[in-house]
């Protein structure tokens, strides 16, 4: 048996406010980010409750809608997806840390799209993606999502890091050689080892 939903509220309010505090750096929030990512769909892709993956289907359906809505709609849908795949880890403390960063997550996704010159296309590119996710859970596939997830999260969210700031995250990529550099595109073959 899993562990019961996670439901927020009463005393763990503190938890967001520690996520926006200015003592914990961009870096740190996005190491765990995605390290909760990669642990939620490793998870996931071996359990592959049926009714998270209606869940995933859902928030990924929305996700394409909302392309034509704009991007704060498409960001909720973004984090939508992301609840569902910790709700499907049966991982309590993925679904805390999760909404501990929810916040926090949103804002730098609706950041990333509304700053782009092409919003629509990030858009696209990110719906490919959760495509991409859905289908490794789906097939059961995790030590392989985890870490094509890993290493786009990277690539999407480098660009907001000093070069110091991204060495530490690298760590997460399982790449021996991986470069410090933000790349242009977010696919995650472009950041493979």
């Amino acid at each position: 048996p899993g562990a019961p939903p996670w439901r927020g509220g009463g005393r763990g309010q503190e938890g967001p406010r520690l996520a926006r505090a200015s003592e914990l750096s961009r870096a740190g929030r996005l190491g765990a980010r995605t390290t909760l990512a990669a642990g939620g769909n490793r998870l996931a892709a071996r359990l592959r409750p049926p009714a998270e993956l209606e869940d995933m289907d859902t928030a990924h359906r929305a996700m394409r809608d909302a392309i034509d809505v704009g991007y704060e709609a498409f960001s909720e849908a973004d984090v939508a997806f992301h609840e569902a795949v910790a709700r499907a880890s049966r991982n309590a403390m993925i679904q805390v840390c999760n909404a501990v960063v929810r916040d926090v997550v949103l804002g730098l996704i609706s950041t990333k799209i509304s700053r782009s010159r092409n919003a629509r296309a990030l858009m696209h590119e990110s719906l490919r993606h959760h495509a991409e996710v859905l289908d490794a859970i789906r097939a059961g596939v995790g030590d392989r999502e985890a870490s094509t997830s890993t290493r786009s999260l990277y690539t999407y969210y480098s660009g907001y890091l000093g070069t110091a700031e991204r060495e530490p995250l690298l760590a997460l990529l399982d790449c021996p050689h991986a470069v410090s550099r933000p790349r242009p595109a977010m696919s995650a073959r472009s950041a493979t080892c």
